[in-house]
């Protein structure tokens, strides 16, 4: 047996042996702490738990301390989640027992600890670790691995959502990993939506899993590690029609050879139509297997229709180039309300496809 194997076998030897002497001695402590803290909540004057409540909470600490420093002396890089969560329970059970009245908390004994930056450095190298392994585990061919790269950069997000570009990675994962993927559309706006973006997006992803990881769709439905696509639509504000009228001389001088012998005006007055919808959602990637989101993407679109024609008085020689366009334009007629969802849409459906593609 190698080496680094013997080790990983010890390691997971010695959280068993924790992970069972805490049920039966660390939890037991716990909650006689929990117990004797809501009696003297009850009764602030009450001092005769005092000692017991110090002998539990002395106790508890020491198992989760004796915890980490095995933990420690193993040398290993993935410890730190577990040496985290010890930390976590130290804070709470002081946090616990600091709820007490002050005067009793003096009484009992107990010495109060900082833990902060404990918590600081564990929960930093935590996510470092299990980052730059789901990281190393994405690159792989074998879906089996990336799969359990998706795990580890789940843990990742239950610490820290916002840690280096997780988000990324979470739908790289869920995308190069997943046996199945299904979108669903929400509206919450009130408004007739059509539902062609769902076919639109299902048709573009399983194309992408087909061209970049030689995945085609099942002919039945694996569940096995499956996804749902939520497309959430909020909100949509559709503004009112819009127009400004602007005005501006332009004009232009008459040489003869080097003489200016006569300078030409107009009046060109421009016409700007404007109309806008703005469409607010998000993107939500649903882990089947256990129902919960497990990544958000927000949303905000726009679809804008403008216009601009213009008229002219005075001498059209004078008008220049951009003036001249506007000339030759017209005026459109706005869009309707509808129209100006279903580009809506299609911009949301747009924004919708860049960041599940994104890598």
């Amino acid at each position: 047996m190698s080496r680094i194997k013997y080790l990983m076998i010890m390691i997971s030897l010695a959280c068993f042996a924790y992970t069972a002497n805490y049920g039966q001695t660390a939890g037991q402590y716990d909650e006689e702490i929990r117990k004797i803290v809501g009696k003297i909540q009850q009764y602030p004057e009450r001092t005769k738990d005092l000692d017991e409540l110090r002998e539990n909470f002395e106790a508890a600490n020491k198992i989760d301390k004796d915890y980490v420093v095995s933990l420690l002396q193993t040398g290993q890089p993935d410890i730190w989640l577990e040496i985290y969560n010890s930390y976590r329970r130290l804070e709470g059970r002081q946090q616990l027992v600091l709820g007490i009245p002050e005067k009793s908390l003096k009484l009992s004994g107990i010495k109060i600890e900082e833990y902060d930056s404990n918590l600081k450095d564990s929960k930093y190298r935590a996510m470092a670790y299990c980052y730059a392994l789901g990281e190393k585990l994405l690159k792989s061919e074998n879906q089996n691995e990336v799969r359990q790269g998706y795990l580890e950069l789940l843990k990742v997000a239950k610490l820290d959502p916002s840690f280096k570009d997780l988000d990324k990675l979470l739908r790289k994962a869920i995308l190069k990993g997943s046996t199945n993927v299904e979108f669903e559309l929400q509206n919450l706006t009130g408004k007739k939506i059509s539902n062609s973006m769902v076919d639109q997006l299902t048709v573009i992803i399983w194309e992408f899993k087909k061209a970049k990881y030689g995945q085609s769709k099942p002919d039945t439905i694996d569940n096995t590690f499956a996804f749902i696509l939520r497309v959430v639509l909020d909100e949509v504000q559709i503004g009112p029609d819009q127009y400004k009228e602007v005005q501006y001389q332009e004009e232009r001088d008459i040489y003869n050879g080097n003489v200016v012998v006569d300078t030409i005006k107009c009046l060109i007055t421009e016409t700007r139509q404007l109309k806008k919808a703005l469409l607010v959602g998000r993107l939500e990637y649903v882990d089947k297997q256990t129902g919960k989101v497990v990544n958000v993407v927000p949303i905000k679109v726009e679809s804008i229709f403008s216009n601009a024609y213009a008229s002219l008085q005075g001498n059209p020689d004078a008008a220049g180039d951009q003036s001249r366009e506007l000339l030759r334009s017209k005026k459109a007629a706005y869009p309707s309300s509808e129209q100006m969802i279903l580009d809506a849409t299609e911009e949301f459906s747009k924004k919708a496809r860049e960041i599940i593609l994104s890598e």
